[in-house]
């Protein structure tokens, strides 16, 4: 009977030691595919919250990213959906290199290169991208490579029209900025990699780029003809109206000149004295300033005597000698003393001219005060005369502009990428094909990485 019930507190003990075990153990970390997702889900949101805590969960993951190229791709669509183009682009160089066989990173790659401007490095990944498609073999390989593959976003031929498109656009649109020969070269080169379907999507969407680049010239011009029209008739209408302003304006400043003649001669009467006065007052302060310096000049020199008869004071061991030293000091005091006196007063005199100076120069600014306040209205007036008289000789002599906020827009649009070539791929739709994706391939893991 003992043993029975031992062996049960053995077994209860056993059990209660594995149940506390399984409640200590910590929940298992989140796996590679949860971690794309959740930072795919959280850098969504075009918010300045999101796009930070993107960036923290991507640079945990980023240790992963050279075996794991699905990784900076999640977060190269983050960073298009912020548009941060240039760091998509870093990321999605990042993705063709640890998998060269990623068509849509290559397709993107060449788009937001375009669209940065950086046509040279266009110019070398189109063929490159043309080089990766899966070959045309057969019709039935053809007719299944037409459709969405579970490893692109696009199929090949909707892929060689995305580049017929782009190259159009650097043939059109963006031709002052491109090597045109360079570009020909390159569109032939790429045109003897495609197959019959692919050369006919690609060279569809060249022309329709042309197309619609011509057709937008052409609007382009047609509004810009409307504007200059319409740009002549608010020019008569101007020119009629500023001709009857600087009359009337030219009127009413020489009936104020007429007024101000008079104030103008007592005001310079007074200006007169003043400066008059200021010139006597500047004479007296630097002869003040001079005798200060002088005065100063006999200070150091008093100083230098006190000093050398205290220093015989204090050497001289003969009591007579040295109480005519101190007679000596005593009396060098008085001329100091009377010296700083004088200072003083100079010093008094000085400030009394400054003061006056100071009181010259606010009159002299009250003149001029009253002199401005006077003939504000006339400033005012010839202002604007001078200024009807500008416009008018500016509408005379220069061409009607035909640029209006219309014309403007659509010489921005003529030349923008996104207006004949859409991004390549849906955002949403490219974001539940790559999350999808873990499910038929399973995420790489370095070797000795964790999850």
């Amino acid at each position: 009977m003992f043993r029975f019930r031992h062996a049960i507190a053995v077994v209860l003990g056993l059990a209660g030691a594995g149940a506390l075990a399984l409640a200590a153990t910590p929940p298992a970390p989140e796996t590679i595919p949860r971690r794309v997702q959740r930072l795919l889900e959280v850098g969504w949101p075009r918010t300045v919250d999101a796009r930070v805590e993107a960036e923290r969960r991507y640079d945990r993951l980023a240790p992963l990213a050279a075996s794991e190229p699905r990784i900076p791709y999640a977060f190269a669509l983050v960073q298009i959906r912020q548009y941060r183009y240039p760091e998509a682009l870093a990321l999605l160089d990042q993705v063709v290199a640890a998998d060269p066989q990623n068509l849509t990173a290559r397709e993107l790659r060449v788009w937001l290169a375009i669209l940065l401007k950086e046509y040279g490095k266009a110019l070398i990944q189109m063929p490159e991208l043309v080089r990766r498609l899966p070959a045309e073999k057969t019709a039935k390989a053809a007719e299944k490579a037409a459709n969405p593959a579970a490893d692109a976003a696009s199929s090949p031929v909707e892929m060689a029209g995305q580049l017929g498109r782009m190259c159009g656009f650097l043939e059109g649109p963006a031709q002052g900025h491109v090597d045109q020969t360079v570009l020909a070269a390159c569109v032939e080169h790429m045109v003897s990699w495609l197959g019959e379907s692919r050369q006919k999507a690609f060279e569809a969407g060249r022309k329709a780029v042309l197309h619609q680049f011509a057709a937008m010239g052409e609007e382009t011009e047609l509004t810009a003809a409307a504007a200059k029209e319409s740009g002549e008739n608010v020019r008569k209408h101007v020119l009629t109206e500023l001709d009857r302003q600087a009359d009337d304006l030219a009127s009413k400043a020489d009936a104020e000149k007429d007024k101000l003649e008079d104030l103008k001669k007592q005001l310079d009467y007074d200006l007169k004295k003043i400066r008059s006065r200021e010139q006597q007052v500047e004479q007296q302060r630097n002869g003040v300033q001079s005798q200060a310096a002088a005065a100063r000049q006999d200070l150091g020199t008093i100083d230098l005597q006190i000093a050398q008869y205290l220093v015989l004071a204090g050497h001289e061991q003969d009591p007579n000698l040295r109480q005519w030293d101190l007679a000596q000091v005593a009396a060098w005091q008085l001329q100091r003393d009377q010296r700083v006196a004088t200072l003083a007063g100079l010093d008094r005199r000085a400030a009394a001219l400054v003061s006056e100076q100071q009181s010259l120069v606010r009159q002299r600014r009250d003149l001029d005060r009253r002199w401005k306040q006077e003939t504000g209205h006339l400033e005012k007036l010839e202002t604007s005369l001078t200024r009807a008289e500008g416009e008018k000789q500016k509408f005379q002599a220069q061409p009607v502009d035909s640029s209006t906020p219309q014309v403007a827009d659509q010489k921005r649009r003529i030349v923008a990428l996104t207006a004949y070539v859409p991004l390549p791929i849906l955002l949403d739709d490219e974001k539940a094909r790559l999350v999808a994706s873990f499910d038929t391939a399973p995420a790489k893991m370095p070797a000795g990485a964790k999850p």
